[in-house]
């Protein structure tokens, strides 16, 4: 989704960890996705990283299965319960929001909460996969290559 720059500009690392960690969630992997979260925090907080990192797994779980869920009400299939699960785990252990990981949440609150209200039954794994395919279907799409080996 586009937003016009509203969310702000995040770096070719902070892309692709946000890239993996939709791919790992969409595939069930959500110890690698708090991995991915925890990268995108990087350089990790004077914290226990680990008990954080316990917490926030224990919590994403609960998160996955009610993105899952048929019977899940339509804020339940939003990333609401996983970024506020987050938030309140930053105040825990008094860890500082990054801006990146400020806008992230924004962007895709911004995203998921507008299309799961337009679309009660929205699968995000489903359209996740969907846009990933055509993403990878197309990448390289409109580039020239070059004929002199430069």
């Amino acid at each position: 989704m586009l937003d016009f720059g509203a969310c702000g500009v995040f770096s070719e690392r902070d892309r692709r960890l946000m890239l993996r960690m939709n791919e790992l969630y969409v595939r069930g992997d959500v110890s690698g996705t708090v991995d991915c979260v925890l990268g995108l925090l990087e350089p990790l907080p004077l914290a226990d990283v680990d008990c954080f990192k316990k917490e926030l797994l224990d919590e994403w779980w609960k998160g996955y299965y009610g993105l899952q869920s048929d019977h899940a009400e339509w804020w339940e299939r939003t990333s609401l319960r996983l970024w506020m699960a987050l938030l309140k785990l930053f105040g825990k252990y008094q860890i500082s929001m990054p801006a990146n990981m400020i806008r992230m949440v924004r962007a895709t609150l911004l995203y998921d909460t507008v299309a799961a209200k337009l679309y009660p039954k929205i699968n995000v794994f489903t359209e996740f996969a969907v846009y990933h395919a055509g993403r990878e279907r197309h990448r390289g799409y409109g580039r020239v290559e070059s004929t002199n080996g430069l």
